[in-house]
């Protein structure tokens, strides 16, 4: 069986992940439809550019803390740091005991709770593709959200919050003066039951680091993972002892 090898892009850090829960393909819950007035639309439109304010960046470094809670499930609550590090089209991310790594000849996943790497050929590494500020602002606005911004020491702070909402209950963003997020956190419904919201999940991601610019080259060396050895690629000497497993 093929093992399939995700590089899970944060669209700056999941932050685009949230964002994108909140605009539904299709509704399982009716939300009431809330006329925008020209203030939401000016808060939603804020909201749009600053999460997207790095979508077009293809080198840089961005590190911080994950956390998750499942209301349903307090197995899979975690607190988890992170790593997302690209160089056009390689790039490496690391979120708790994995790391994923997209170089020109290979992707490679190394999982170091279950001592394994995985190998597969080299995937692309994308920008996300979104819609106009305007448009995004306009859909947003008829998602029935309680739309609310404010200002204080840590920086501009826009929410969201529709507590019937069949995807995103809630969504908060801060970010600073020049438009660069510094934590964002959302309450998410569970998918085969959107109606109990005491199954929801809860994602904050907190950014300690962004350096537009700056590339950890040391991370997207494929010597630090694997090496060739009589002729065959093993694990590097670093991770000896874990399993090398390859996806054809």
């Amino acid at each position: 069986m093929k093992i399939k090898l995700l590089l899970l892009i944060p669209v700056l850090v999941l932050v685009a992940v949230g964002y994108a829960v909140m605009k539904p393909a299709e509704k399982v819950v009716a939300v009431a439809v809330v006329k925008p007035v020209s203030e939401q639309i000016g808060i939603l439109q804020e909201l749009s550019t600053v999460s997207h304010k790095m979508d077009t960046l293809t080198v840089f470094t961005i590190e911080g803390t994950m956390t998750a809670k499942d209301l349903a499930d307090s197995t899979r609550n975690m607190e988890t740091s992170f790593c997302y590090s690209r160089n056009g089209q390689e790039a490496y991310y690391r979120v708790g005991q994995q790391e994923m790594i997209s170089l020109q000849d290979a992707y490679i996943v190394v999982a170091h709770d279950i001592q394994k790497v995985f190998i597969a050929p080299p995937r692309e590494v994308v920008n996300p593709v979104k819609l106009s500020v305007a448009n995004e602002a306009v859909l947003l606005a008829e998602e029935g959200y309680d739309i609310k911004r404010s200002v204080n020491e840590q920086g501009v702070h826009i929410s969201l919050l529709n507590r019937r909402h069949p995807t995103c209950r809630a969504y908060d963003i801060t970010f600073d003066s020049t438009g660069w997020i510094k934590q964002t956190y959302m309450r998410v419904a569970d998918e085969a039951n959107p109606v109990d919201s005491t199954r929801d999940k809860f994602i904050g991601i907190r950014i300690s680091s962004c350096k537009p610019g700056v590339v950890r080259k040391d991370l997207l060396n494929s010597e630090r993972y694997i090496k060739i050895s009589n002729g065959m690629v093993v694990p590097a000497s670093a991770l000896t002892g874990y399993e090398l497993i390859k996806d054809r």
